[in-house]
């Protein structure tokens, strides 16, 4: 009977030395940080409108400097990144680029047949996916896919692919609200009013219950149900997410807290990680602190141009 009981005794000694090595490893674990891949294209538009490389660079700014711990970000010009690789281990891949507008511009950066294929690929592991802005246009051809990964996008065509829009557009001020106040991207915001280049009756799949509508502005009068939204989030069933909004077209924008806060909360979401209670808290930084920020030293330069014919403005 004592052999029984001493033998008891020890089970229970190595029982609870395997459960305190267990706790001692867990406590010492961390996750691995979220990569948040920022992708601009070329500006193409006039002063303070589409500053697309000046909006990466500020983002990645804002979020090292968050209340958001475990974050990697990372930039890339010209709307494709040099070593496509980089984006295999990417939780979100965010894009900010122009995009085809009927035979104006072209087509956003990633939507050809050899780069849809890259995108599939991250997408298929669990990848998300963020469009801003003018990113959000697609043709029906790759449309489809866009839906699957991100939920919405600005259709711009009829059934035979010309210029004739679903989706509409216009610039004003108005009040935003959001349609799905629980969600975690509108952590710590409020109704606000902003002046932006809204794009709205955004194309969107029908019965897709993935798709979750985030803001929308009453005022642009789109079609009944989801015609006035303006930023969207969609859960995918791979585990990936997406996170789309129309507005971005003016850089002044940043500035503003509400907008700030929901787009940084929108790209903090889309890459898996968790959004505070209260939301991302970060600052606006002018181009001399952004630039400190990511070079340690300032850069600056003087153009001086001139206009002298009418086909050289």
């Amino acid at each position: 009977m004592n052999k029984l009981i001493l033998l008891q005794l020890l089970f229970l000694l190595f029982l609870n030395c395997f459960i305190l090595q267990v706790k001692g490893m867990d406590s010492g674990f961390k996750e691995q940080p979220k990569k948040i891949v920022l992708i601009a294209g070329p500006k193409s538009h006039g002063p303070h409108a589409h500053e697309y490389i000046k909006s990466v660079r500020l983002i990645k700014t804002m979020l090292d400097k968050s209340n958001v711990e475990g974050l990697t970000s990372e930039i890339h010009l010209n709307g494709w990144p040099e070593a496509p690789s980089t984006l295999d281990d990417a939780d979100l891949i965010l894009f900010i680029t122009d995009g085809r507008d009927g035979h104006l511009f072209s087509e956003v950066p990633f939507m050809t047949n050899d780069r849809m294929k890259v995108m599939q690929k991250q997408m298929d592991r669990g990848c998300g996916i963020s469009l801003i802005h003018f990113s959000t246009f697609a043709s029906d051809h790759f449309g489809k896919k866009i839906l699957e990964w991100g939920g919405g996008y600005f259709d711009w065509q009829d059934d035979l692919g010309e210029r004739n829009w679903f989706s509409a557009i216009k610039t004003m001020e108005s009040k935003l609200v959001f349609q799905n106040p629980n969600h975690p991207i509108v952590s710590g915001l409020e109704p606000f009013v902003l002046k932006d280049e809204f794009y709205y009756n955004i194309r969107f799949q029908e019965g897709d219950d993935r798709v979750q509508l985030i803001a929308e502005v009453p005022e642009l009068e789109g079609r009944k149900g989801s015609g006035n939204t303006v930023a969207w989030a969609l859960e995918r069933k791979d585990g990936g997410r997406g996170f789309s909004t129309t507005m971005g077209h003016f850089f002044s924008n940043w500035e503003n807290d509400n907008f700030r806060k929901m787009l940084l909360n929108g790209i903090v979401w889309a890459s898996g990680a968790q959004v505070p209670q209260e939301g991302v808290e970060t600052e606006f930084f002018n181009d001399r602190e952004v630039s400190l920020h990511l070079f340690q030293k300032s850069r600056k330069a003087l153009v001086v141009t001139g206009n002298h014919h009418p086909a050289h403005p």
